[in-house]
């Protein structure tokens, strides 16, 4: 018997992606990947439909948790999605809906699989030190890092402009 997949709130309201949705996904996908940061396991899940494919970030270990769901309409690649890996694509769109953050001497829209250090005398408990967000947009965040006193130690973290991205898909 398949173990059913809880999927967080956040995501089917955040997002606007139904738990139905996530769990075709992640039970026939088109393509897997699997990353592992010290005690992190992370799939990444694509499933390809038509003009857009569905990615779904799962959070194997320390333990499960579906961690991000998104759509990516084919328009964001600049190559056929079925010839990417989800990895990739997922990259793609943050290019498009990823807003810039800043943490240690970091500052980018995406954080994966790295150790970024800290700046001399940076103090901050803080996890994220800077966000660039003028028009003050909605935003969904998904960060798994850890702080120590001399750098950061990122599995995976990005922010999405939920704003932009709602607009862009009410667009199709």
């Amino acid at each position: 018997m398949k173990k059913r997949i809880n999927v967080p709130e956040f995501i089917t309201k955040a997002m606007d992606f139904p738990a139905s949705s996530v769990r075709d996904v992640m039970s026939s996908p088109d393509g897997k990947q699997e990353v592992r940061h010290d005690d992190v396991l992370l799939k990444f899940y694509v499933k390809h439909k038509g003009t857009c494919s569905d990615i779904v970030i799962l959070q194997q270990e320390p333990k499960e948790l579906v961690t991000f769901a998104c759509r990516v309409f084919h328009d964001l690649l600049e190559q056929p999605a079925t010839e990417m890996n989800p990895v990739d694509i997922f990259k793609a769109f943050l290019e498009r809906f990823g807003m810039t953050f800043r943490v240690g001497t970091f500052e980018g829209k995406l954080l994966f699989h790295e150790q970024v250090p800290l700046a001399p005398n940076n103090n901050s408990t803080r996890i994220i030190d800077d966000l660039d967000n003028p028009n003050k947009d909605s935003f969904v965040q998904s960060i798994m890092i850890r702080r120590t006193k001399t750098h950061i130690d990122a599995a995976l973290a990005f922010i999405v402009n939920k704003t932009e991205y709602k607009d862009y898909v009410d667009s199709h």
